[in-house]
């Protein structure tokens, strides 16, 4: 039996505790290039979800361990909020990728409607406009 893991309770300033959840699905690469084509495009039209079962295969606070542990035909990591849910509404938050599919990039580069951020990256980005636009108007303050 392997140690217990260690508690993680450490909360960076700038970046609030996240995970990394892995899983898998069957993979695309075994269908036709046209029904890949055409599951991509549907799940482009759906925001990303995919329409059938995700088998989860564990959890990590590092994303270089998540994506190891994902690189395998139909794996799959996605960062996630620790003890905070996402809005219902369907919204970007963190990574998403499938790193050996032929898509990884476009699963990288996906850009929805909305984007979850956690409040203190939403407070230090308003005091960064505040700032550029004092200094804009010639009334620069020194953070």
């Amino acid at each position: 039996m392997s140690p217990a893991p260690e508690r993680v309770d450490k909360v960076e300033a700038d970046k609030p505790l996240s995970v990394y959840l892995v899983g898998k699905r069957p993979p695309l690469a075994k269908y036709p290039a046209i029904w890949r084509f055409l599951a991509r495009w549907i799940y482009k039209q759906l925001n990303w979800c995919p329409d059938y079962g995700i088998e989860y295969q564990g959890v990590y606070t590092d994303e270089a361990e998540a994506r190891y542990n994902a690189s395998a035909q139909g794996a799959f990591y996605m960062e996630l909020p620790l003890n905070v849910s996402l809005p219902d509404e369907t919204a970007q938050f963190g990574v998403h990728d499938f790193p050996l599919s032929e898509a990884s990039a476009e699963y990288r580069r996906r850009r929805f409607a909305y984007v979850s951020i956690p409040r203190v990256q939403l407070e230090a980005l308003s005091q960064k406009v505040e700032r550029n636009a004092a200094a804009a108007e010639g009334q620069y303050v020194k953070a």
